[in-house]
């Protein structure tokens, strides 16, 4: 497996009168260029790239996995560079041996070394004679093992806290009195579990979307004077502009691409109900630094360039002193080999105290100095201690990821049953990922905020966001897979189980990655020492906690999968708010329509308009806390298809399309009749998570072109549609159905749920889900 190959010049090392900042530092191909005569330089870890990745084979040759024909050798200078060369066998110059830490070439027994000549990237020469002593940091290199951390996966909704809070207290961003109307100023208040206003969605392209309301982003509001803004909520532009951008920032800065100012509390104090604004970067101030929640702590860990384990090479005695305590611990009789093979190994948990307590006891060889001994001795401990309690957190993850996710067969039986789905009905559909969301949501809100509460959900969110990452970024057969899947549902849970599972594997992935470098290693156990959003903290008592938090959560998103093959939303308008008498109010909600009339929702069986689902079965969709309106709107997951009704003979003549938008991107869609008649929206915008309907007419037959576009890739060109038909209804409802279907640039349509009318009372319905993955794109 190809290998980093490290610099001693990384994390601060000094050579020469230059020293490095922190960050790994290794040889790297200049350019990218895969030819002979490119130049090897000392270059900061890219992530992974095939240029700063390399293979030592047998015979001593440093191979880049840009081609494995070139190598390390010489040009002709004086003294020669390190450069790419043509692979020949009969050249010793393109031959190296690992000489206390550094790489001597086999012909000239000269050693790469690292100049303070600064170009692109640090030279790399090959110089004479081997040092005295220890090895300088520019001549040191050790081949370290490597991870690529994947970018995040998909967007997820967060909470968006601010640094001003405090153990106790968790400020963060939301709209002024709760209101989600364009226009509402943001302001800084204390964490509401369940809130929706206070939950964000950061996009890709900069749009920071908000939960609630009909499409609503981070803004620019009214000007403070010196270019400065309040900042505010407001229906976003389509396509986007630059006001409505904002640049995320490693340190925690937000920066507005329209004016290039800052994020900004108003006052920098940790006063509820603050204004946000914008303002110029200041020095120190907390009320311009920001993190999400759940938070991605982990994901930076693992972007992270390699540290390796010191090797020791550089200095005799202190190889001397790991080479004595190695041995010591191997003859207690519980592994064999080196020390740090078993870091990997969950077998040995319960001995890396033991270890601690022996090498602690351990007498000193004399032939080793105090100094050497000591710090050999104290790093070794200190990756003991490490790698216990991060091997303790990871196992932790797996009894909870068992008890929340793969032990789940029975309810989802159950979940099934309470649905009214047999095995003959029509299929399932879904998004994994909306499930794992789906808990972690819900054991957001479930955990009251402060102090280890706040730890609590960190710890979960940090694994779990760090596993779908690196699982949706996997190949094969390991993928998590981040587009929709439809199945029979006797087969729901094989596939669930199946992306359960892969999360799993991913989660051991991550810890492998960790346990195998030190930099990742030392970060990590610090956080499990931490307190505050950030912490990776995961006492006894949190695993059930955890689990019971996110049974609703789990209960919920699979009943936004199940319902809709079974049951719709009817609904029609009335002059009084009254309920039907004696039947469960959980199956209707009134809205007023604020002109004296009321319409009236209800959830029945697409076959039958008084088939109502049972208590058990409504308490189940409501177990996480679903907002009413979303549940009878069709929005935020719940994807029912709607059905038109007004009381008129011919009301089976219609046709009521619903597409519900399950991407980040606001969508335009366009209605071209080209049979009947149009009776609603021709070119109604669907916000995202949100539901829009198209309403044909017929006297002889139905057919209607449904386009729909992403303002932000082409308003010309559809990204995706659909033509949906319906035949005559003749003293019985028709028969509905869709083809052409058609879609590009990352998205896709769901199979569409297509319910026949019933003659005289209710139209047909069809419900067709927009999805989106740009990975795809």
């Amino acid at each position: 497996m190809a290998s980093f190959i490290w610099s001693g010049m990384s994390n601060g090392g000094y050579s020469d009168g230059y020293s490095f900042g922190d960050g790994s530092y290794g040889l790297n191909v200049q350019g990218y260029v895969a030819e002979a005569g490119t130049h090897v330089i000392l270059y900061p870890w890219c992530g992974g790239q095939n240029n700063e990745l390399w293979t030592m084979d047998s015979e001593g040759h440093i191979v880049t996995q840009l081609n494995d024909q070139l190598v390390i050798g010489l040009d002709g200078s004086d003294p020669p560079y390190a450069v790419l060369c043509e692979l020949s066998d009969d050249d010793p110059t393109q031959q190296w041996t690992i000489v206390n830490g550094m790489l001597q070439n086999s012909s000239t027994k000269a050693v790469m070394t690292a100049t303070t000549e600064r170009s692109t990237g640090w030279n790399v020469v090959v110089v004479d004679g081997l040092p005295d002593g220890e090895t300088p940091d520019n001549q040191y290199w050790q081949f370290a093992p490597y991870f690529s951390a994947p970018s995040a996966a998909i967007p997820q909704w967060s909470i968006i806290q601010s640094a001003l809070s405090s153990d106790r207290t968790s400020l963060v961003l939301d709209l002024q009195n709760g209101t989600a109307s364009s226009g509402t100023q943001v302001v800084m208040v204390e964490q509401v579990p369940g809130s929706g206003t206070q939950k964000w969605m950061i996009i890709p392209d900069g749009r920071v979307l908000n939960y609630n309301g009909e499409q609503l982003v981070l803004g620019l509001g009214g000007p403070l004077g010196n270019g400065t803004n309040y900042v505010n909520v407001q229906t976003q532009g389509m396509p986007a502009i630059d006001d409505e951008l904002w640049v995320p920032q490693p340190e925690g800065f937000y920066q507005n691409s329209g004016t290039g100012r800052y994020l900004t509390v108003s006052g920098n104090q940790p006063t509820q109900g603050s204004y946000l604004v914008t303002s110029d970067l200041g020095q120190g101030l907390s009320g311009q630094l920001f993190s999400k929640l759940p938070p991605n702590a982990l994901g930076s860990i693992l972007t992270a360039g390699p540290q390796p384990f010191p090797a020791f090479q550089a200095n005799p005695d202190q190889l001397a002193a790991y080479s004595y305590i190695n041995q010591q611990l191997v003859e207690s009789g519980d592994f064999l080999g080196d020390l740090r093979a078993t870091y990997t190994n969950t077998d040995f948990t319960a001995n890396y105290s033991d270890w601690v307590t022996q090498i602690s006891g351990f007498s000193r060889p004399g032939t080793i100095s105090l100094d050497d001994w000591t710090q050999v001795s104290n790093q070794l401990e200190a990756e003991l201690k490490a790698v216990s309690a991060v091997q303790t957190l990871f196992t932790n993850y797996s009894t909870y990821h068992s008890d929340a996710f793969a032990d789940q067969l029975a309810l989802v039986q159950s979940l099934i049953a309470d649905a009214g789905i047999t095995d003959d009905g029509p299929h399932i559909g879904g998004v994994v990922l909306s499930v794992i969301s789906g808990v972690l949501y819900t054991v957001l809100e479930a955990i009251p905020v402060g102090d280890a509460a706040v730890n609590a959900f960190a710890v979960l969110g940090n694994i779990v966001q760090a596993g779908i990452n690196i699982g949706v970024a996997a190949q094969g057969a390991g993928q998590i897979s981040a587009d929709p899947f439809e199945v029979e549902v006797g087969e729901l849970w094989t596939t669930l189980s199946t992306q359960f599972n892969n999360l799993l594997t991913a989660t051991a992935s991550m810890e492998t990655a960790i346990l195998s470098d030190w930099g990742k290693l030392s970060m990590t156990f610090a956080l499990i020492n931490s307190t505050g959003a950030n912490s990776l903290a995961w006492p006894p008592d949190l695993t059930p906690q955890l689990v019971t938090a996110s049974t609703p959560g789990f209960t919920a998103s699979i009943m936004q999968m199940l319902m809709p093959a079974k049951y719709q939303i009817y609904s029609w308008q009335q002059n009084n708010a009254d309920e039907f008498s004696g039947v469960s109010s959980l199956v209707q909600r009134i809205e007023s329509n604020g002109d004296g009339t009321y319409t009236h929702y209800w959830i029945a069986s697409g076959a039958d308009w008084s088939d109502y689902p049972i208590d058990v079965t409504m308490n189940d969709c409501f177990a996480a806390g679903a907002d009413g309106w979303d549940f009878f709107h069709s929005a935020n997951g719940w994807t029912f298809a709607q059905v038109y009704c007004n009381y008129q003979p011919d009301c089976s003549n219609y046709l009521n399309v619903t597409v519900f938008n399950q991407t980040y991107n606001p969508l335009n869609i366009v209605l071209s009749m080209v049979e009947g008649e149009n009776r609603g929206n021709a070119s109604p915008t669907v916000y995202s998570y949100m539901s829009s309907s198209l309403l044909g007419y017929y006297y002889n037959g139905l057919s209607m072109q449904v386009d729909i576009y992403d303002p932000n890739v082409s308003s010309d060109h559809a990204v995706a549609s659909f033509v949906a038909h319906q035949n005559d209804s003749v003293l019985k409802g028709a028969h509905c159905w869709v083809d052409t279907q058609n879609q590009n640039s990352g998205y896709s349509l769901g199979t569409p749920v297509c319910n026949r009318g019933w003659y005289q009372d209710y139209s047909g319905a069809i419900q067709v889900t927009v999805f989106y993955n740009q990975s795809s794109s």
